[in-house]
């Protein structure tokens, strides 16, 4: 399995077109967490994260209704219209 995580945030926001966010760490970079939650509340309250590591794809999503998440749920997925673009 490839110790490279790739991810892209997606922005389903009031912008069009949608916005999308790419890039790579190492699995065992300690900042990786950070920096998907950075993603999150960065991109705001209508993204998600995709996250590509070998050959599963997971989703993360905010945990707070309301203001920056401290957290995000990760689920793993089998589909998603814009996985292609982290291959």
């Amino acid at each position: 399995m490839s110790n490279i995580v790739k991810f892209l945030g997606v922005n389903f926001g009031e912008q069009h077109p949608i916005l999308f966010d790419k890039r790579e760490m190492d699995a065992d970079d300690p900042n990786l967490k950070q920096t998907i939650l950075n993603m999150l509340n960065e991109m705001g309250k209508q993204s998600h994260v995709l996250l590509k590591w070998g050959n599963k794809l997971y989703t993360a999503n905010h945990t707070a209704a309301r203001g920056p998440s401290h957290e995000y749920f990760r689920d793993e997925t089998s589909y998603h219209r814009y996985a292609s673009m982290l291959e």
